[in-house]
């Protein structure tokens, strides 16, 4: 009876072991889906500033469109062509500024299924056994790796947009 006793004892200690590192692999999980938000949120903030950049610069090229045509008006067609040619510049910068901002609300949407699956790993650490902790650590390192895949991706495009 003493030796059943004591083995009981050595099984609640090893529970109340696995349960502390189960704990302490949720708290860590719970600080990188923080982290990941805070992320997500700074994105947000720059597809914003983006948005309004593009703006800006749309009012800016409307401007400069309508002096253009005045002057174009009165000068001669090879002035006409160049303006012209500049014109279509501008307009393409536009078109690869709105395709970066694709990539942008695409790299979001990324970033935002790697959240979910963060939550969902995160759901099922707290009801799994310690054989599925394992699985769901390669999991959490393969959505890191996607992370900083994503926010390598968003710094290049950021610095096409800079240039």
């Amino acid at each position: 009876l003493q030796q059943n006793i004591h083995d009981l004892n050595q099984i609640i200690r090893q529970l109340n072991a696995e349960k502390d590192a189960l704990n302490k692999v949720i708290l860590a999980k719970d600080d990188e889906i923080e982290n990941i938000k805070k992320q997500l949120r700074a994105k947000d903030q720059e597809i914003l500033n983006l948005q309004e950049q593009l703006k800006q610069l749309d009012i800016s090229l409307k401007m400069i469109l309508e002096n253009k045509t005045t002057e174009l008006r009165q000068q001669f067609s090879k002035e006409r062509e160049a303006l012209e040619a500049e014109l279509a510049k501008c307009r393409l910068k536009i078109n690869e500024l709105q395709v970066i901002i694709e990539e942008l609300n695409s790299s979001k949407q990324r970033l935002a299924n790697v959240k979910d699956l963060l939550y969902s790993d995160y759901s099922a650490l707290k009801n799994s056994s310690s054989d599925k902790i394992q699985r769901l650590e390669e999991i959490i390192l393969h959505n890191k790796a996607e992370i900083a895949k994503l926010n390598s991706q968003l710094q290049n495009e950021l610095s096409l947009i800079h240039i």
